[in-house]
C-alpha cells in the first residue's frame, strides 16, 4: 500500500487568540479606570480612622494639587491616543494588515485606562475634602500615581521610536515569525535531512529510511542492526523481515527493523529508523507506524523524538486521507465567509481521542472559506454521537483577517509586504527593504531542516487525531521572495542582499531543498541583467551582501 511520510506533533497549547488577548486588554483598563473611581471615594473615608501620615499639605494646597493631577492625566490620555494615531498612520504605509497583527494597541489600551483611572481616582479625592479636613495619604498617593504614569509615558515614547520605522515592523513582524515557527514546526527530531521528492525523508548521517514496497514489504534505505525481540518475541535478525503480527482486524502488517530496533508493547518499531508493525486506525485498517528517526516507542505506542521535540514523521496509509475527503460526516462553516486564523488543537484532538475518530482538515489556517463550505470530515467507525461534528467545526476560528497566531505564512508574507513597499517609487527606501530581508532569512532559516508540509496532531496515547494542512518548502520560499525578486531586481543593494541570502540558506538548507533556492538565484541573474545594463552596476550586483552594501573585503571580494 503507498503510504505518504507526514509530521506528527502534540497539539499546541498556545497563549490564548489575539481576540481573548484584546478582551483581557479591554477589561484591564475597565478595571484600571473603576479602581481607580472606587479608591478616590474609599481611601479618604477609610483614613479618616488613620493616624496621620503622608505629606503634609493644608486643605487649599491639597485640592489644587488633585486638581493640577487630573487635569494633567486627562491631558496625557490626549496624547496617548495622539500616539495611536500616529502609529497606525505609520503602520499603514507600510502594510495595512500589520495593524492587527502587531498587537500594539493593547499596550495603548491599558495606558489609557491607567491615566483616566489617575485621572478619575483624583477627582473623586479632591471631592471628600471639606473643611480644614485633608486626606493627606490620598494625596499621597496621588502624587505617586503620577510618577507612576510618567514613567509608563516615557516607555510609550522609546518603544514608538521602534514601532514608526520600517526597521522596527520588520523586526516586531520576524520576532513574532520566529516564535510561532518553533511552535509549529518544533525544531529537533527528525526530516533534518529533508524530504525527497519521491516522500522519502533522510536523516543527516543517520540510516537511510525504509519505504514500503508494491506489496507492502518495507525496504530498509539505510544501515542495519540486529533487532532485540519485543513483547512478541518474533523479530528479524541482521536486518531482515520480522514474522508479520496480525492487528486487530485481521490484517497482517509487516516490518523490516532498520538498525538496533525494538518492538514496543503496542507493535510499534522503536529506535533509529526502525519501520513498525502497522496498527489499525479508527476505521479499523493497518496503518503502519513509521517514525523516523532515533526514536523511541511509549507503551502505548507514542513516537518521541531521540532529538529535543516530539515531532516524527509517520506513514499514514494514502487510503486513509483519499477516504476521508469522500466519506465521513463532514464539518461545514456555518457563519457568514471569513478566513481561518487559528485552530483549537488541543480540543480538537480531545474531542477525536475521546470518541475514537480522526479529524481530517481541508483548509489550512489563513484560507478564506465561505458560509456552508465543508472544512473537514470526520473518520470514525460506526454511527458517530449527535452534535460531535458541530462541536468538532466549533474548534476552527474565523476571523476577517489572517493573523500570525498559528499562520507562519502570514508574517512570511509581511515582511514581504514591508519590503516592496519600502520599494515603490513612492518611498523608494531600500535600506528597510535590506531589514526586512535580514528577518526573511532569519525566518528561512529556521525553517530549512525541519520537517514541514501536513501534519498529524498526537492525542495523549500518541496515536494521530487531526490531520492540518500546512504549506511545504517552495511554497514559503515563493511567498518569502518571489515579489522582492520582481520589484528589487533594479536596486543593487537588493539585489546584492538577496544573494547573500540565497548563498546562506542554500549552505545550510538540506540538498533535496535547494532547488527551489537554485530557481530563484537563477531569476534573479535574468531579471538584474534585463534591469541593471549598466556594466558596472551590473558587475556591483553580482556579488553577495550581508548589508546590501559596504560589507567588509572579505565578504564582498573585487
Amino acid at each position: 500500500m503507498a503510504t505518504e511520510p507526514l509530521r506528527a506533533r502534540p497539539p499546541h497549547r498556545g497563549s490564548g487568540s489575539q481576540r481573548a488577548r484584546r478582551a483581557r486588554s479591554n477589561n484591564a483598563a475597565l478595571v484600571l479606570v473603576a479602581a481607580g473611581a472606587l479608591l478616590g471615594w474609599a481611601l479618604p473615608r477609610w483614613e479618616r480612622h488613620l493616624p496621620e501620615a503622608g505629606l503634609s499639605f493644608d486643605a487649599s494646597t491639597a485640592q489644587a494639587t488633585l486638581a493640577a493631577i487630573a487635569g494633567g492625566m486627562i491631558t496625557l490620555a490626549g496624547f496617548v491616543v495622539t500616539a495611536i494615531t500616529l502609529v497606525v498612520q505609520t503602520v499603514q504605509a507600510m502594510s495595512p494588515r500589520l495593524v492587527s497583527a502587531l498587537g500594539h494597541f493593547s499596550r495603548y489600551l491599558v495606558l489609557f485606562g491607567l491615566l483616566i483611572g489617575t485621572a478619575l481616582y483624583a477627582l473623586v479625592a479632591l471631592s471628600q475634602i471639606r473643611g480644614d479636613s485633608v486626606p493627606r495619604v490620598s494625596v499621597t498617593l496621588a502624587i505617586g500615581l503620577v510618577l507612576i504614569d510618567a514613567v509608563t509615558v516615557l516607555r510609550l515614547l522609546a518603544s514608538l521610536r521602534h514601532a514608526v520605522t520600517g526597521g522596527g515592523l520588520a523586526r516586531a513582524v520576524g520576532e513574532r515569525l520566529r516564535t510561532v515557527i518553533d511552535e509549529v514546526f518544533p525544531a529537533g527530531g527528525p526530516g533534518v535531512g529533508g524530504r525527497g521528492a519521491g516522500g522519502r525523508a533522510g536523516l543527516a548521517g543517520g540510516p537511510g529510511v525504509s519505504e514500503p514496497g508494491s506489496a507492502g514489504r518495507a525496504e530498509a534505505g539505510g544501515g542495519v542492526g540486529t533487532p532485540e525481540p519485543g513483547p512478541s518475541g518474533r523479530a528479524g535478525t541482521g536486518g531482515g523481515v520480522g514474522t508479520p503480527e496480525p492487528g486487530p482486524s485481521g490484517r497482517a502488517g509487516t516490518a523490516r527493523d532498520v538498525g538496533a530496533s525494538e518492538s514496543g508493547p503496542a507493535g510499534r518499531a522503536e529506535a533509529g529508523g526502525g519501520v513498525g508493525t502497522p496498527e489499525p486506525g479508527p476505521s479499523g485498517r493497518a496503518e503502519a507506524g513509521r517514525v523516523i528517526g532515533a526514536s523511541e516507542s511509549g507503551p502505548a505506542g507514542r513516537a518521541e523524538a531521540g532529538g529535543d521535540s516530539g515531532a516524527a514523521y509517520f506513514a499514514v496509509p494514502r487510503e486513509s486521507e483519499d477516504r476521508g475527503a469522500t466519506d465521513g460526516t463532514p464539518l461545514i462553516h456555518r457563519g457568514p465567509p471569513a478566513v481561518v486564523f487559528a485552530i483549537d488543537e488541543p480540543r480538537l484532538t480531545r474531542l477525536a481521542a475521546r470518541h475514537d475518530v480522526r479529524v481530517l482538515l481541508r483548509h489550512a489556517v489563513g484560507d478564506f472559506v465561505g458560509s456552508g463550505v465543508t472544512v473537514g470530515r470526520l473518520d470514525g467507525r460506526g454511527p458517530l454521537p449527535a452534535g460531535l461534528a458541530r462541536r468538532a467545526a466549533s474548534c476552527v476560528r474565523y476571523g476577517p483577517t489572517r493573523t500570525v497566531q498559528q499562520d507562519v505564512g502570514y508574517g512570511f508574507r509581511l515582511l514581504a509586504d514591508i519590503a516592496i513597499r519600502s520599494l515603490s517609487p513612492a518611498v523608494n527606501d531600500p535600506t528597510t527593504a535590506v531589514q526586512a530581508l535580514d528577518q526573511i532569512e532569519e525566518g528561512l532559516l529556521r525553517l530549512a531542516g525541519r520537517p514541514l508540509g501536513p501534519a498529524w496532531l498526537l492525542d495523549r496515547a500518541g496515536r494521530p487525531r487531526v490531520r492540518c494542512p500546512a504549506p511545504q518548502w517552495p511554497d514559503f520560499v515563493s511567498l518569502a521572495l518571489d515579489e522582492t525578486l520582481l520589484y528589487g531586481c533594479g536596486n543593487p543593494q537588493v539585489v546584492r542582499r538577496l544573494r547573500a541570502l540565497l548563498d546562506r540558506v542554500g549552505a545550510e538548507a538540506p540538498k533535496d531543498r535547494a532547488q527551489p533556492l537554485h530557481e530563484r538565484r537563477a531569476a534573479l541573474d535574468r531579471l538584474t541583467a534585463t534591469a541593471l545594463p549598466d556594466p558596472l552596476l551590473n558587475r556591483m550586483a553580482s556579488h553577495p551582501d550581508s548589508q546590501g552594501l559596504g560589507a567588509p573585503n572579505d565578504e564582498n571580494p573585487q
